[in-house]
Order: C-alpha cells, then structure tokens, then sequence
C-alpha cells in the first residue's frame, strides 16, 4: 500500500469517519476515495490535502527519506499474515533505526501517525515501545496512541528476530517495553 493510502486511511479510521463521510465534506465521491486508499490511484498533494482537510488532518512536509509508524506497521502486518516473523523483526529494527537516525520534530512524524493493526498484540506493542523509547531519547512529545492499553500485553513475552530466543534478562529490558510486557534487549536497537 503507498503511503499516502496509509496516511489517509490512517487519518480517516482514527477520527472514527467513514468513506462516506469524508467523501461528502471532501465533495468528491466514495469509489474515487476507496481508489486512493486502496492504492488504486495516487492523488495529488493538494487532492490528499483536501480530503485529510476532511478529517480534521492537514498534509505537512518534513526533509526525510526514512519510513515512519504506519509503514512500520503495515509491513509487519503483510510479513507476518504469510508466516515471515525474521521480516517482521527486520521491519520493526528498521523503523526503530529510522527513528534513531533522525532527530527533533523528523522523529516526532515518524512517530506522530498510529500505524494499521498488525494482526499481533505483540507486534502492536512492540510498535507503540520502540516509538516511545526514541522519543524520550530525544525528550520529545509522545502521541497518545502508544499509551492506549490495547499497547500492553498481559505477560512478559520475548520479541526477538531468532526463534531459539527464549529470555532476555529483565534488566537489559529498556521501561518502554517492560511497561507493555515486550522484553526486547535494548541490544539491539543501536543497529544504527
């Protein structure tokens, strides 16, 4: 899916709209808005403003060439829906890498958006850790959709990219993960 279907699904279902609804007040119709989201047509910017416009969104622009939360998000849901959790492991480092590569308000986007469902309460949480761990890094604003408790996972479970992996030792458990039961070992975020 291209990023700006994902942006704007992401926008419309987090403000609780439906295609129908947005369509409406973005005076256009609701097949032309499912093409978009279904990556069937690209809008132009002023086309993807309008219909964020519609759900209470704006378009904005920072300087990166680096994938954010919901990229992260619907990659790991499409390798884990056909069995591949090593590249799923890969996704989540890389969105975690992105996150430590850049700095200031280009970290804050990247994280700023909830990503799609991944399937995983899992995944999912290890999604809303990894973007609260950079940001506190970094001592920057924490959007309100790693802290939804649907983020936390009732027992400890281990997230690692090698299944022969069965324990991490709690104190090399960074607190963003430990507060969602996700032991991750802080390890292997500084890939970067």
């Amino acid at each position: 899916m291209g990023a700006a279907a994902l942006f704007l699904k992401a926008s419309r279902e987090s403000s609780g709209l439906t295609q129908q609804v947005v369509a409406l007040r973005a005076q256009t119709s609701t097949p032309a808005l499912s093409h978009i989201e279904n990556s069937k047509r690209d809008p132009s910017a002023a086309k993807l403003d309008t219909l964020l416009r519609a759900t209470g969104n704006r378009l904005g622009v920072v300087p990166t060439n680096r994938s954010g939360s919901l990229e992260a998000g619907a990659a790991i849901h499409d390798e884990l829906a056909i069995g591949d959790e090593k590249s799923a492991f890969r996704s989540f480092l890389q969105f975690s890498d992105n996150l430590a590569a850049e700095t200031g308000v280009v970290r804050v986007v990247l994280a700023a958006n909830e990503p799609p469902s991944t399937g995983s309460l899992l995944w999912d949480a290890a999604l809303a850790a990894v973007s609260e761990y950079w940001l506190n890094r970094g001592h920057l604003p924490v959007p309100d959709w790693t802290t939804q408790a649907d983020r936390t996972l009732a027992h400890r479970t281990v997230l690692s990219g090698d299944r022969y992996t069965r324990s991490i030792d709690q104190h090399d458990v960074p607190r963003e993960f430990a507060a969602r039961n996700v032991a991750v070992d802080r390890s292997v975020l500084a890939s970067v």
